[in-house]
């Protein structure tokens, strides 16, 4: 039996990755939790870039993601550009090292906006 949730949200379970989707009037927020690879990395690209068209700011909160590979790495850069290019902002919530490093590594943190806080990319 699944829980109920709130109004507005979505919540998408996979093999390695939860995806939960809050929706506001502008502005939506994603926390994704577990590990983004290669087979759960395009079902995450879908809704974002879906989210991105829609509105304005989105959140992907990146809390509770252990793992982000190559495929992964590119589905948030290509919604990021979706969104920019509609005018729309995409930003990361991410504190987990080994996160950071990827998109450190990647030079991925230069291109996005990448917060330590959901408070902080909210706010800024």
């Amino acid at each position: 039996m699944s829980e109920p949730h709130p109004p507005g949200v979505l919540v998408t379970h996979g093999q390695a990755l939860t995806i939960r989707v809050c929706r506001g009037s502008r502005s939506a927020i994603v926390a994704v939790e577990g590990e983004s690879d290669s087979a759960s990395a395009h079902r995450l690209g879908r809704e974002l870039r879906a989210l991105c068209s829609r509105y304005t700011l989105v959140v992907v909160d990146c809390l509770g993601l252990r793992f982000l590979g190559s495929t992964g790495l590119t589905v948030v850069l290509d919604a990021h550009l979706h969104a920019k290019a509609r005018g729309n902002v995409l930003r990361l919530v991410v504190n987990t090292p080994a996160v950071l490093a990827v998109l450190h590594v990647s030079r991925i943190d230069r291109e996005l906006a990448v917060f330590g806080t959901m408070n902080d990319a909210l706010t800024t």
